[in-house]
């Protein structure tokens, strides 16, 4: 699913970018203002709102909701969509050249990463209590106790009993952390370069933004020693289960 949405995606992107290329070439015969006006960068935002426009068209959200399989851990489950998102990362690394991106496909990875993270429906976790308050004989106060039993992940109907997931941050490895850092600096630089590498300076520095918040936002990565679901590796007796399992699934 994640790669028809990076098909559809890429080729609205490429699209407008062709579009933008000609307009330039255009105005090569016009005075030197006019070429000067026609080669400023997009606006910030320009290329995630291609990219949201394509999710909603696809009606990718519902991917959250309608196609989780039954009896799952949501939290988990949205942890192995995060996960997806890495792969994606990874693959698009140059495997000759391991700094050098495939930039369409890295930043859709990221656009796409950021995007579910936003879009999950799980609520927050409620505040950690240190404790429950006690009367002055000693006994838990009862409607302290009612409060802290309404927020435990478990819902009241008996026939219902499961528990209940909570909205969690991204979990990410070291190896995916520093190709963030890598394709910040590629994009970065390119926007810096914009008037030898102008084709993608729109969607490089939506790219840099989106990763600057990523990164800068409280809570928004869990750093981990591997990214996906925990526990399914631990399950299998394999720290590199998943992937193993997506590379053979590539292969058919």
């Amino acid at each position: 699913d994640l790669i028809g949405l990076r098909e559809c995606f890429l080729e609205r992107e490429n699209g407008s970018a062709s579009n933008v290329v000609d307009t330039v070439a255009a105005s090569s015969s016009s005075s030197q203002s006019h070429i000067h006006n026609a080669m400023m960068l997009p606006s910030v935002g320009t290329s995630f709102e291609r990219f949201k426009a394509t999710f909603r068209d696809r009606r990718f959200g519902a991917i959250h909701t309608r196609t989780a399989p039954r009896n799952i851990d949501r939290g988990e489950y949205a942890q192995l969509l995060y996960s997806c998102c890495f792969y994606l990362l990874e693959e698009s690394v140059e495997h000759d050249q391991k700094d050098k991106f495939n930039l369409p496909k890295s930043i859709f990875a990221i656009f796409a990463l950021y995007t579910l993270h936003q879009t999950n429906p799980l609520p927050m976790s409620p505040p950690t209590r240190q404790s429950t308050p006690r009367t002055k004989y000693g006994h838990l106060q009862e409607d302290a106790l009612k409060e802290a039993w309404s927020v435990l992940p478990i819902s009241r109907e008996e026939q219902n009993l499961h528990r209940k997931s909570y909205k969690s941050p991204v979990r990410i490895d070291r190896k995916n952390y520093l190709l963030l850092l890598q394709l910040s600096d590629v994009c970065k630089a390119i926007v810096a370069h914009s008037d030898e590498l102008f084709r993608h300076c729109g969607i490089a520095q939506d790219a840099s933004y989106i990763i600057d918040k990523m990164i800068f936002t409280d809570n928004f990565f869990s750093y981990c020693e591997y990214h996906g679901p925990c526990g399914l590796e631990g399950l299998a007796g394999n720290p590199h289960f998943y992937k193993e399992h997506f590379v053979k699934q590539k292969r058919k």
